[in-house]
């Protein structure tokens, strides 16, 4: 085929139309015996195979092409693992109490960014003071103490011990002005208890002056008091 091309790039006014001619066919004799050759050594391949197959031996097996890898997103997690995790992270940030802005914007926390839906399907199991706004969330602790079920200002005791005749009202812990901003309250469990409590601070600190104690009117109403 070498000499075939240095012919080829010969200038056409030194060959002969003979001569070409003759080139031409070698040129298709040749293509079509390399096209016999390939068909014939794939067919004597199939045949070995066959006898081989025959004879018990094992045929070759084609690999499978790699399976390509799943993509797994930040954004499809599961709210066990989430779970896991912002626990880990209240441990390392010795649990202190988070606002939802605070968990959702932090830069290191691992519920960075999730929607509001998934963010209280998280934190379900965690524990909620509601004494303030924004709520805030923190671990459930053994050491927590109860939550108090009455309860009354120490602002407006204060008042009463100092003149005032504005009653001390008994809230239920689940009315709307227990535990208001900004004010510090006497609690108990027992509504009986926390009466006694607060005529024991006017028989201290009263000079013989009678506490001014009512309950709230909707907790009396829903039956709380």
């Amino acid at each position: 085929m070498g000499l075939l091309r240095i012919l080829r790039r010969q200038p056409k006014n030194k060959q002969s139309n003979s001569d070409q001619k003759e080139l031409d066919e070698l040129d298709i004799a040749i293509s079509l015996l390399k096209k016999q050759v390939t068909e014939l050594g794939g067919l004597i391949a199939r045949e070995e195979w066959k006898v081989l197959g025959a004879l018990g031996a094992e045929t070759p097996v084609t690999k499978e092409a790699p399976k390509q890898k799943r993509v797994v997103t930040k954004n499809k997690f599961k709210v066990s693992t989430a779970k896991k995790e912002l626990t880990d992270w209240f441990v390392r940030r010795n649990n202190k109490y988070l606002t939802k802005e605070q968990m959702q914007t932090m830069r290191t926390s691992p519920i960075k960014g999730i929607p509001n839906s998934t963010f209280y399907e998280v934190m379900k199991s965690f524990e909620r003071d509601t004494s303030e706004k924004p709520i805030r969330y923190r671990l459930r602790t053994k050491q927590s103490a109860p939550s108090a079920i009455y309860g009354a200002s120490l602002t407006v005791i204060s008042q009463q011990l100092k003149g005032t005749k504005v009653p001390v009202t008994i809230h239920g812990n689940k009315c709307a002005h227990f535990k208001l901003k900004n004010d510090k309250w006497l609690t108990s469990n027992d509504y009986a208890l926390l009466v006694g409590k607060i005529e024991k601070m006017f028989d201290l600190y009263g000079r013989g002056k009678a506490p001014l104690i009512q309950a709230c009117f909707y907790c009396r109403r829903a039956r709380r008091v």
